[in-house]
């Protein structure tokens, strides 16, 4: 997914401006003009650095979305107006970003813009699943419910999230962190005994030469060709996964993956059947419905096949017919539940106990990863730091022999 700054000249002749995330410049296009808001006078892709600019002020996050469509719909229940319900919400955000996206927002609906056309000029805070429930909430005069249900789906979502989270990066730091140290030993506390092992009168191991050679190596100038080398393979890696065919390829072998694959696709299901079925019960058609969900899974392959899915239904067809087509990414499961919600007219309420399931099958499986990843970590980082004790100690425990004999 790629950045693009655009201008749209509306039908009164004003010159607005946003930003759009879509998968390339003719997808950002389409989608543009499908808004029907005006014509497309710019739109090119968003700069580097104004993306490295933006970390300094951090999207809101799910929880502070949450709390903001909580925060609305209460504000929206009592009566309060639109402008005066922003006003507050600005005073009371700590997200600077959010405050600036809602001060704009505020602006353009006092000069008579729909808050639902505004918004959709911050789509890296309001995504298209908020925008079209708040559109269809307008329609039907079902505004605080919607956005109660959003502010739902941002917690259970966000909890899937961390759950996944924390069973994959927590092993993952502690390894890099145990790597670092293990590096800083080699090439600062290992040359200080490499004067004392080679003037030793013995032969020295083999595990001893390896590692007095390679913190040799490490204090070289070849090293900062391997690190010069590194560095250009991340960036040809991030660029290769900015293409549509890199990412597919690099998110199916991330689904390939033993137990972390599992945890990811159970993630990414439980996210698309939850926003799927907040959707169709909020009244989004269900075309457009699946279209958002697809994009909200957050995996490119399975993001193919509900697109595909889309395209079956909206010729007259069913969802389930493509799903049970790929029994690998969409478990029997789901496949009965959405053709039991399909034929009886009640897909909404299934997806969502599908979601509730999948919660907690990723909290479950998340903590089973960590019991099973945390003593294979301490017995690898045990092994890695007997090896550097023996390969010091053996010529030293081999002089001491030679003297004692």
């Amino acid at each position: 997914m790629q950045n693009f700054d655009f201008k749209i000249r509306t039908p009164t002749g004003r010159v607005e401006q946003g930003r759009l995330r879509s998968q390339s410049q003719d997808a950002a296009l389409q989608e543009l003009q499908a808004r029907g808001s005006g014509r497309v006078v710019e739109l090119k892709r968003a700069s580097a650095l104004g993306q490295e600019l933006k970390l300094f002020k951090p999207a809101p996050g799910p929880m502070i979305l949450s709390l903001f469509c909580s925060q609305l719909g209460m504000m929206f229940r009592a009566g309060v107006s639109q402008t005066d319900s922003l006003r507050a919400l600005i005073r009371t955000t700590d997200n600077v970003r959010l405050r600036d996206t809602l001060t704009d927002v505020r602006e353009k609906v006092e000069r008579g813009q729909a808050i639902t056309h505004a918004m959709s000029q911050h789509p890296d805070i309001f995504d298209r699943s908020f925008l079209a429930l708040l559109t269809a909430a307008l329609k039907t005069n079902t505004v605080p419910e919607t956005l109660d249900r959003l502010s739902t789906m941002y917690e259970r979502n966000h909890k899937v999230a961390q759950e996944v989270r924390s069973a994959l990066v927590q092993p993952a730091i502690t390894v890099v962190i145990a790597i670092v140290v293990m590096f800083i030993v080699t090439i600062a506390v290992i040359p200080q005994f490499q004067g004392m092992l080679t003037s030793m009168n013995v032969t020295l191991p083999a595990a001893t030469r390896v590692l007095l050679g390679t913190a040799a190596f490490m204090r070289s100038p070849w090293m900062l060709l391997v690190f010069a080398a590194l560095a250009v393979a991340l960036v040809l890696a991030r660029q290769s996964y900015r293409t549509p065919e890199g990412r597919a390829k690099v998110d199916a072998f991330i689904l390939k993956l033993p137990k972390v694959g599992t945890l990811i696709r159970l993630g990414a299901l439980s996210r698309v059947n939850r926003t799927l079925s907040t959707l169709l019960v909020n009244g989004v058609g269900k075309v457009e419905a699946l279209d958002i969900a697809a994009r909200a899974s957050g995996n490119s392959v399975l993001e193919a096949v509900l697109l595909e899915g889309k395209e079956n239904v909206a010729r007259g067809n069913h969802l389930y017919q493509v799903l049970e087509r790929h029994p690998k990414l969409f478990p029997a499961t789901i496949t009965g539940m959405v053709n039991t919600g399909e034929q009886q007219g009640e897909l909404a309420r299934m997806l969502d106990r599908v979601s509730d399931f999948y919660e907690r099958q990723v909290e479950t499986d998340a903590r089973n990863i960590t019991k099973f990843v945390e003593p294979l970590m301490f017995v690898v980082i045990g092994v890695m730091v007997m090896g550097l004790m023996l390969a010091v100690l053996s010529p030293i425990m081999s002089v001491i022999n030679n003297l004692s004999s």
